[in-house]
């Protein structure tokens, strides 16, 4: 299996743990690896994954490879309810479950970076879908030059 589809699988079942039984501010209806539709979606709060391309670096005279992911965490939340608040309780929820499993049980090193926005460049989808946020992961992990 390709390095960068278990870490969105790894990533995934981490997610899948945000519930107010577990102490975070959201109990998260479903995720999902791939964008769905917005005007599909009926379960809230949920969040859909996506890998954005991934960049390699080779090293000379090694055999290991430092790779970068790019992942994009679209998050939707109750239209009914406060969005601003949910917004932003949904991107530390995010956070604080990634943050609590760093590894997230994979068997190579990995650095993970957040760029935390309740909005995106896209101002348009943003008007559109305004009860949906973006988080975006940078997961940089090291393997053998082989083993993508």
């Amino acid at each position: 299996m390709a390095k960068a589809y278990q870490i969105l699988t790894a990533l995934k079942t981490q997610l899948e743990t945000i519930s107010t039984a577990n102490g975070y501010n959201h109990t998260v209806q479903s995720v999902h690896i791939g964008m769905r539709n917005p005007d599909k979606i009926n379960d809230r709060p949920t969040l859909d994954l996506e890998g954005q391309g991934t960049d390699h670096q080779y090293f000379q005279g090694a055999d290991n490879t430092l790779s970068t992911l790019t992942v994009v965490v679209r998050g939707y939340v109750d239209p009914t309810r406060d969005a601003v608040k949910q917004q932003w309780d949904l991107i530390q929820d995010i956070t604080s479950a990634v943050s609590s499993n760093i590894t997230l049980g994979l068997d190579f090193v990995f650095n993970l970076k957040y760029d935390e926005s309740a909005t995106d460049g896209g101002l348009t989808l943003l008007d559109r879908y305004p009860r949906m946020i973006f988080v975006l992961l940078t997961i940089s992990y090291e393997h053998l030059a082989t083993d993508f």
